[in-house]
């Protein structure tokens, strides 16, 4: 895992990352659509089906989704234990005018990931591959929303500043299972503990916030 460890881990005493399963909940509610306009039937069920799927991959199945919600009234941000995935149209949000996600995770007062919002802006894929697309940002900011940095090196990885493979690679999978909660073991030390889980978005955002924000590079 050198590569793993070059470009994607965070050295430092870094925060940990989620503990306990996330509760998914999909708003369909259209944030800067267009007047009149609704967020797309299937761009609802793609993300509904997908989004459990990607936290068991990201984390190596140590986590799975507790429950996965679709509906109009999401907990308040920053609620405990909820992954709440947003479609949004507002550029503000977004880190360029050319990204289709990012991602935020909050954490509580030890530095463990607690909650998370994923913001999406689909409708900057377009095309016959559109819904390859959708499913390539979708895992990314995932990942970003789990705690796993970009990882842009000569190995292939769904976790690359630019995403190019809607599925993770072995590598991702690898990556992702490595500083999962199964490390956490009863009676480790705090120092321990600390030193062998790491958020691993901590390196480029900044270990001083308290929260954070990665953006796909679509």
């Amino acid at each position: 895992m050198a590569a793993f460890n070059d470009v994607a881990r965070d050295h430092s005493a870094g925060t940990l990352r989620w503990l306990s399963s996330p509760a998914i909940y999909v708003d369909v509610r259209p944030h800067a659509f267009a007047q009149g306009a609704a967020v797309p039937a299937e761009w609802v069920e793609q993300v509904a089906a997908l989004a459990p799927r990607f936290v068991a991959e990201w984390t190596g199945g140590a986590l799975s989704a507790s429950s996965v919600t679709v509906g109009s009234n999401p907990p308040a941000p920053g609620t405990p234990g909820t992954l709440v995935i947003v479609f949004d149209e507002d550029p503000a949000r977004y880190p360029s005018a050319a990204a289709a996600g990012t991602a935020t995770p909050s954490r509580d007062a030890e530095g463990v990931i607690e909650s998370a919002t994923v913001r999406l802006r689909f409708s900057r894929l377009t095309g016959g591959s559109a819904g390859i697309s959708r499913q390539a940002v979708l895992g990314h900011e995932l990942g970003h929303a789990l705690g796993l940095a970009h990882m842009d090196g000569a190995t292939a990885s769904m976790m690359a500043g630019i995403v190019r493979t809607p599925e993770l690679t072995a590598f991702d999978r690898a990556a992702g299972a490595l500083p999962g909660p199964a490390l956490l073991q009863p009676g480790a030390g705090d120092e321990a503990r600390r030193g062998g889980v790491h958020d691993l978005d901590g390196a480029r955002r900044g270990r001083h916030r308290a929260r954070g924000q990665r953006g796909a590079g679509q």
